[in-house]
């Protein structure tokens, strides 16, 4: 069946003078290339833009292991993960790249106090000043 219709379509193309063969456009990119990488999902405000964001769990892995602990109120904001953890210097409100997961902003919410160590002058222990012989020498 396609046969018949692809020699009538040749026959009627040669009868209208169309001798020269058609040039095609050479394709420099296909058309998925063309389009930005960075298209963000549109619909609810709450999860806009985190189409291309990392995951939560990886955000609070990530976390951890820059040492930062107790990581909480892990949170998507207009591209951003933000988060709460106690770092060295005390409770920190972080702000996260959501795509590669680098640090963006430190703030120190809660400073925590650290004594001063001085060095504590050597005491002998004593205990009681009692001995025990057993009658060896």
């Amino acid at each position: 069946m396609k046969a018949p219709l692809l020699a009538a379509g040749i026959i009627a193309a040669t009868a209208l003078g169309a001798t020269a063969p058609v040039q095609a456009m050479p394709i420099t990119a296909p058309l998925a290339a063309t389009v930005h990488s960075d298209v963000q999902t549109v619909g609810h405000r709450r999860h806009y833009g985190q189409r291309h964001a990392m995951p939560r769990r990886a955000v609070v892995r990530s976390l951890y292991r820059r040492g930062y602990r107790d990581v909480h109120r892990v949170h998507f904001r207009n591209g951003y993960w933000r988060a709460r953890a106690l770092g060295r210097r005390g409770v920190v409100a972080l702000k996260i790249d959501a795509r590669n997961g680098h640090i963006v902003r430190r703030r120190l919410l809660q400073p925590v106090y650290h004594a001063p160590r001085h060095r504590q002058p050597f005491h002998h222990q004593r205990r009681g000043g009692v001995t025990f012989s057993f009658g060896f020498n």
